[in-house]
């Protein structure tokens, strides 16, 4: 435990076990040592230990109550397993899985993921989606080559993050579609805001190693009323998305999705 801590043995003795865990984990190791003493639970529990400098370790501990004839505990033995590094690997692949390789941001399945977590704390009853599909991009990744073109789509991903709220999911979900999702928002007049501002942002000139590159987004907002899933969701915005870009592109179309179905596109 001293060396996964980067303390001494010395400095270990007559510490309480307790003291040494993260402040966040505290409570759930004291609920566990109850259940310990309570009910012989032997079930292995992780939880973060500070080390020196501040340094965090994920720590495995298994204990078991060593209880005398009569059934009293006399004691407790407790292992301690380090798996600071596990975890690590096990948060990188986590990460893997629901981001996208190029720009760092959601990838669909992790945007799905984080849509369904909202929706199930019942925030997608006044939410909003918008899908942004780029105007003119296919042009400058045929001019300029797929490196250009990733590129400009790191640098879209980056003007698209600098829109939205902190709490805004933004993900990448395929090619040169992106999608916002913004929870706890029913009025339009905001989210109309919200994606004017992307479309200002993705009008400006984008510099890249070819040269200076100009394109534009078509935005398609759908405002969610009631629990929709993502797939209805989406394909609201998806149509409101395709009647910008039929319009000409570089500009917002908005349409209402319910649980029952999509209303009407208003410009």
């Amino acid at each position: 435990l001293a060396t996964m801590l980067g303390r001494t043995v010395q400095d270990l003795a007559g510490e309480q076990l307790i003291s040494l865990a993260h402040p966040e984990d505290r409570q759930t190791a004291t609920e566990r040592a109850l259940s310990i003493l309570a009910n012989d639970d032997r079930e292995p529990l992780e939880l973060r230990f500070i080390g020196t400098r501040g340094h965090t370790a994920w720590v495995r501990v298994t204990a078991t109550v060593v209880r005398d004839e009569s059934g009293n505990p006399e004691h407790t033995i407790a292992h301690f397993e380090d798996v600071t590094e596990q975890k690590r690997a096990h948060e990188r692949l986590e990460r893997a899985a629901a981001h996208d390789p190029l720009t760092g941001l959601l990838n669909r399945a992790g945007f799905s993921r984080q849509f369904a977590d909202n929706a199930g704390a019942g925030t997608a009853s006044s939410g909003a989606l918008l899908l942004i599909d780029l105007d003119g991009f296919k042009p400058v990744n045929d001019a300029h080559g797929h490196a250009a073109g990733d590129e400009l789509l790191v640098q879209v991903s980056q003007r698209l993050s600098e829109s939205v709220r902190s709490t805004d999911l933004v993900g990448r979900l395929g090619g040169d579609e992106f999608a916002i999702y913004q929870a706890d928002v029913s009025d339009a007049a905001m989210v109309v805001t919200l994606g004017e501002r992307v479309r200002a942002s993705l009008s400006r000139p984008f510099e890249i190693a070819a040269g200076v590159v100009r394109i534009s987004g078509s935005v398609g907002v759908a405002m969610l009323d009631g629990e929709v899933e993502l797939t209805r969701a989406l394909a609201a915005a998806d149509a409101a998305s395709y009647a910008a870009k039929r319009s000409g592109g570089d500009r917002i179309e908005l349409t209402w999705c319910t649980e029952l179905g999509l209303a009407g596109i208003e410009r």
